[in-house]
């Protein structure tokens, strides 16, 4: 308990010097209507691709979505996929020659039963495979990677049409979209659930979940190897009395396995819990510490040889996300907390290396209207620095001598104030879509920029400012609402 207090207490700020510093955060989405940010990619340029699912820009009774930014969240595209169906996103893999795959669920089926929707794209954008492979029951992908051979797998769950029986498995799916092989694994002795996959140098695949060992009322985590042509090489559980499950899983190119996972201890709170692995499946260094803390995926960083691991908590009834830095054999260096100006509450999904180190989560923010896909990045090196990009906030911002938008929500008119108003050289306001509306002229007056924005439409729009003599461009998203 005293260790994750410590960490946490790291995160909250207190000890700055440990502490790895927000890059930029940025949210894309339809205000008021559903969005959410699944999983995340970066390619070999460093741009960054979020997979989730859209009720807005155009889609039918919801659709797969992809958002493309630039390394610095600057949004370079947005991609719909669907039909008049309900279609989602839930993974995303990057091809090197140019383009992704998206694995996510369809009812495009004779039955109406939502089953694995595979997306391959060009780097474009558009779709040259468009298809779902239906089964008997419910079927939902939860991860995916790229093999080096260049197929797909995809780790999935599936539920009987009666719901009375629960399996799960992976399937391997060529370029070009034909199945090459699946593997199911039943749910006898008891209920088994996957959650992420990640391959060895060997091309053999580790899968990480939870499942019983023994008929128990409790989970174990639970650790799956298949070869290279998916035959299964031997499942295996780790746990105590308390259930467990394992939530992610990477490997370094020592193929030194971590798994990051949780423990529900005997007061009901969860905890986190990270292993390392050999590809035996043995447990070979642990990490855990009591408190409540839910850990949702981890990431090996290449440049450092290290881990981020994104972890869910609360703290005085607000859920929020630390990512935390460690080494390959699971030694804590430092955290990062989306502190002001991000002050609205994010609940991670994904996490993804960058190029030169810098790292990007994925998740969704809480408070800023149903859903809005969000990317939360920053950068760590040797000693944990942070990247210079751009911020944005949600609510008023506290720290002096940062900007003060209000009110927000605003109605007709907003307000920004700062230390010196005189280093500000333009002010803009953008859609979501970044296009540049027309406002009136904002006054300036005892350090405060006034400008009316009754003209616009109820919504979410940011405030960029220009300030001479920093670093360029600051962006504060605001809400209009009447």
């Amino acid at each position: 308990m005293k260790r994750l207090i410590f960490i946490l207490i790291i995160a909250l700020g207190i000890a700055p010097k440990m502490q790895a510093q927000v890059g930029f955060t940025r949210t894309y989405g339809a205000p008021g209507l559903f969005n959410d940010a699944s999983d995340i990619a970066v390619d070999a340029e460093g741009n960054v691709y979020i997979c989730g699912s859209t009720g807005g820009y155009g889609a039918q009774n919801g659709d797969a979505a992809v958002v493309v930014t630039d390394s610095l969240g600057q949004q370079l595209d947005f991609r719909i996929y669907g039909g008049l169906h309900s279609e989602s996103g839930k993974c995303i893999a990057m091809i090197p020659s140019g383009g992704y795959a998206v694995a996510g669920t369809s009812n495009r089926t004779q039955d109406l039963s939502h089953q694995i929707y595979f997306i391959v794209a060009d780097e474009n954008g558009n779709a040259l495979i468009d298809t779902v492979y239906e089964a008997n029951g419910w079927t939902t992908p939860a991860s995916m990677l790229r093999s080096a051979d260049g197929s797909f797998v995809i780790v999935f769950n599936r539920t009987s049409a009666d719901e009375a029986n629960k399996t799960a498995g992976a399937v391997k799916i060529s370029p070009q979209g034909e199945i090459l092989w699946q593997t199911e694994l039943s749910n006898s002795p008891g209920n088994i659930y996957l959650n992420d996959l990640t391959e060895l140098t060997d091309s053999t695949i580790i899968i990480v979940g939870k499942g019983n060992e023994v008929v128990s009322d409790s989970s174990d985590m639970m650790f799956v190897k298949l070869a290279y042509d998916g035959h299964l090489l031997w499942t295996k559980f780790y746990g105590t009395e308390g259930d467990e499950w394992a939530a992610s899983v990477c490997a370094s190119e020592q193929n030194v396995i971590a798994v990051a996972g949780n423990r529900v201890l005997e007061n009901g709170e969860t905890s986190p819990q990270l292993l390392n692995l050999d590809t035996a499946g043995n447990v070979t260094n642990e990490f855990f510490d009591s408190g409540y803390a839910e850990v949702n995926s981890i990431a090996y960083n290449p440049e450092n040889s290290s881990l981020i691991i994104a972890w869910d908590y609360s703290s005085s009834g607000t859920p929020k996300t630390a990512l935390f830095n460690f080494t390959i054999d699971l030694v804590y260096r430092c955290s990062s907390l989306p502190v002001s100006p991000l002050t609205a509450p994010l609940r991670a999904n994904s996490t993804s290396a960058g190029l030169n180190g810098q790292m990007h989560l994925c998740g969704n923010m809480e408070d800023t209207g149903p859903g809005i896909i969000s990317m939360f990045s920053f950068k760590t090196g040797s000693s944990c620095e942070h990247t210079t990009g751009l911020q944005i906030g949600i609510k008023e911002l506290e720290t002096a001598g940062s900007p003060l938008l209000y009110p927000n929500p605003a109605e007709n008119s907003i307000h920004l104030r700062w230390d010196n108003t005189s280093g500000i050289e333009g002010v803009i306001v953008l859609d979501q879509s970044g296009r540049r509306l027309n406002v009136n002229s904002f006054n300036s007056a005892n350090n405060e920029l006034s400008f009316e924005v009754g003209a616009l439409e109820p919504g979410f729009y940011y405030l960029q400012i220009q300030a001479s003599g920093n670093v360029g461009f600051y962006c504060y998203p605001f809400i209009i609402k009447r």
